[in-house]
């Protein structure tokens, strides 16, 4: 008899666990969603605001620094989703942190992000040329975004992995205020043409927000870590082929109208694609969450149908 009453209260602290964490999740999730909605919101408010008090011709080249964007992300996308999934996995297999991985491959990426970006800097003349600019220094700026950018890809994919969504949603909402704020700053004073210097300024802030809590996650890890934890090739050939092919229809074009259009054409064009990047992105809002919730549940080895019917 008093194994049972043992076994009944297990059962239910187990349940009471299970629903406070199941609680935990939704409200974090919820932030997320909000998050997202909050930072496309602010990011649509930066470019009618610019779009009012730019030129075409300075407008266009925010545009080619939005396209330098998408092109690095081709290739970043795909490299943190594939650390999301592979934390996820790890998390709901073994209950612990990829530690490892991540620090791994921080280390690969970053060798590799500098190798990019001196290709990318000695590429510069070739690369005004082709897109027809008078100034180089968007280029210039570009450079050092292929290091930041590549860190804040990981380290992004490592916190959504772990499904620290709130976090998320802090560092999307504060990236678009920092990108807004500057922008209104550079056109106050004066200094409207380099205004798409916001981007890869809002870049680095988000860079050192998350080193920030990323360094504050990793102390609270008391779990040991799974050392020969391995990157998922084949998952991220998979997101970069079709990663590549969501970009290419959300930036080849304006890439394309930068090169053969006229510079205050190519500025309308650009403004006339961000009203339907605006749609494209609102559905991506609840999509996010496969990735990171789908790939615990695989390495919980539990039937992920219903956790996909639910994010749908």
């Amino acid at each position: 008899w008093s194994s049972d009453v043992c076994s009944s209260d297990l059962i239910e602290a187990t349940k009471s666990a299970e629903q406070k964490i199941e609680k935990k999740n939704t409200i974090s999730s919820s932030l997320l969603i909000v998050g997202a909605l909050v930072g496309y919101g602010i990011n649509f408010v930066t470019n009618l605001y610019l779009g009012k008090n730019l030129t075409n011709e300075e407008f266009s080249l925010i545009s080619l620094m939005g396209s330098f964007f998408f092109l690095a992300a081709i290739l970043l996308g795909p490299l943190s989703n594939t650390i999301t999934h592979q934390s996820a996995y790890i998390k709901g297999k073994y209950n612990t942190v990829a530690l490892s991985l991540w620090k791994r491959m921080r280390k690969f990426g970053l060798i590799g992000s500098i190798l990019l970006a001196i290709t990318w800097t000695l590429s510069i003349s070739y690369l005004g040329i082709f897109f027809k600019s008078e100034s180089l220094l968007p280029f210039i700026l570009f450079a050092p975004v292929w290091v930041i950018g590549t860190i804040v890809a990981l380290d992004r994919g490592f916190i959504l992995g772990n499904h620290l969504y709130g976090l998320v949603a802090f560092v999307v909402i504060i990236e678009a205020i920092a990108k807004l704020l500057i922008s209104i700053a550079f056109v106050s004073l004066g200094y409207s043409h380099y205004v798409y210097a916001a981007m890869p300024l809002s870049l680095t802030l988000t860079l050192g927000i998350l080193l920030i809590a990323n360094h504050a996650f990793i102390k609270k890890i008391t779990n040991p870590d799974i050392k020969n934890a391995r990157f998922p090739k084949k998952f991220f050939l998979t997101s970069l082929i079709t990663g590549t092919a969501t970009l290419a229809f959300l930036s080849i074009d304006l890439i394309l109208a930068k090169h053969f259009l006229s510079v205050e054409d190519a500025g309308k064009y650009a403004l006339l694609a961000f009203i339907g990047k605006v749609i494209f992105f609102i559905g991506t809002v609840f999509s996010q969450f496969i990735n990171p919730m789908i790939s615990k549940k695989s390495g919980e080895n539990i039937d992920t149908l219903k956790t996909f019917y639910k994010i749908y």
